[in-house]
């Protein structure tokens, strides 16, 4: 029997007694300190195409290098907007909010408006027709809805949102061209999809794939798009719509999820994609941070979709493996890596099984995020993990940050919909 058969009213990731973590002054404090150091080095959502502003990357002897090739793109400034949104509503700081709005706006006008195949106003972002990176981008505009100080921006974004989920769902009969008409224009693939990019049918039922790879068609089931956009933005726009359809979408996503995970329940990184760039790929890889992704999946189903947690419930196994990976200094993922640079809103996926799942793993939840904590607030773990240094990992540890601070900030309220 699937979720979508036996919807039950049971209080998800929300509830009204979820405590903040003991340590929450000094977790805010940081949480703060890296919302400034976004504002005050330009790192702001006012600008999606960010090379300009990249302060950082990790180079591959372990040192912080001024680098901009991997600190750019929708995926990054859509988390350092979601966490000034979340920052501006535990703070109150009024700056969080206008920037994090201006990045809203900014995303909302580079959308390229298409109809779908059944005929609906869709959209997409032509830079990059990666589903992956887009579902963080929407996940963020969908949070943002809420917060909007005008109707008008309220709708705006809300069209927005339904345009890149009926492109989605329904696909579209053309080709979807270059990426831009300037000089640095490129095709971005000469296949149409006209048809859903959720796999309806067979083992991968639920799962996404990834629109177009270096130019080519790329629809294989792919781990991080069927968590960003599958699971996490479709969940919160069921909880903003309440349409049902896009609650059996990321109920679908997250039912991939959860089976398609080792026997240790580590997730499995699954990526399938053609070439030519850096070459053929056809991955089922094990890899820390990889739980990230669907980490904000399994958050955003349980805050928005009624009954959500029995199908959750064989985490247990994911978070005993996350804890089994956890470093003695209490880091997720291997410190001045790309991949550590990802690991950290794991943490986020522990303070949620402390809080829901059998006593023995929140018991050891609880532990795990305490080292965390103590890591990521001491001086040497800050900077390792990349915070204040690097634009990736600050936004995901401030997401982390901020539901630790206030529990389930990052997300839009339950009940959205009706408000």
């Amino acid at each position: 029997v699937t979720l979508v058969g036996v919807l039950v009213g049971m209080a998800g990731v929300g509830a009204a007694n979820d405590p903040p973590h003991p340590r929450a002054n000094e977790l805010q404090q940081l949480l703060v300190e890296s919302c400034d150091w976004v504002l005050d080095t330009k790192v702001s959502g006012i600008c999606l195409e960010a090379n300009s502003w990249c302060p950082g990357h990790v180079s591959n002897n372990g040192s912080w290098v001024a680098k901009s090739c991997d600190d750019w793109g929708n995926y990054v400034t859509g988390n350092l907007a979601r966490m000034l949104l979340a920052a501006y509503k535990i703070t109150g700081n009024s700056t969080y909010l206008a920037v994090g709005l201006a990045w809203a706006d900014t995303l909302c006008a580079a959308q390229r408006n298409i109809t779908s195949t059944a005929g609906s106003p869709a959209g997409f972002w032509p830079e990059e027709i990666y589903i992956a990176d887009t579902g963080t981008a929407v996940t963020a505009l969908s949070y943002a809805v809420h917060l909007a100080d005008t109707p008008w921006r309220k709708q705006r974004y809300q069209d927005v949102l339904q345009r890149y989920a009926s492109w989605v769902l329904e696909g579209c009969a053309a080709p979807p061209g270059n990426t831009s008409t300037g000089k640095w224009s490129r095709v971005i693939g000469k296949e149409p999809h006209p048809y859903s990019w959720v796999i309806p049918a067979g083992p991968d039922k639920g799962s996404m794939g990834d629109g177009y790879w270096n130019g080519t068609l790329n629809d294989a089931p792919y781990t991080i798009a069927t968590a960003t956009t599958g699971a996490a933005f479709f969940a919160e726009l069921y909880g903003l719509t309440g349409n049902i359809t896009f609650r059996d979408v990321a109920v679908n996503a997250v039912g991939w999820l959860v089976k398609y995970r080792a026997a240790n329940g580590a997730n499995v990184y699954r990526f399938d994609h053609p070439g030519p760039y850096p070459e053929p790929y056809v991955g089922a890889d094990i890899l820390t941070e990889t739980t990230t992704y669907p980490s904000e999946g399994f958050l955003s189903l349980d805050r928005h979709v009624p009954g959500a947690l029995p199908q959750l419930q064989p985490l247990n196994t994911t978070v005993e493996w996350v804890l089994s990976m956890q470093a003695i200094n209490g880091s997720l993922g291997i410190p001045m890596t790309p991949g550590g640079e990802r690991a950290t809103r794991i943490a986020s996926l522990l303070q949620w099984a402390q809080l829901r799942l059998n006593p023995a793993t929140s018991t050891a939840a609880a532990r795990g995020v305490d080292a965390w904590v103590d890591y990521i607030l001491s001086e040497k773990g800050a900077w390792e993990t990349g915070v204040r240094v690097y634009g990736l990992p600050t936004s995901f540890v401030g997401l982390a940050l901020a539901d630790l601070v206030e529990p389930w900030v990052t997300w839009s309220p339950q009940n959205a919909s009706q408000r």
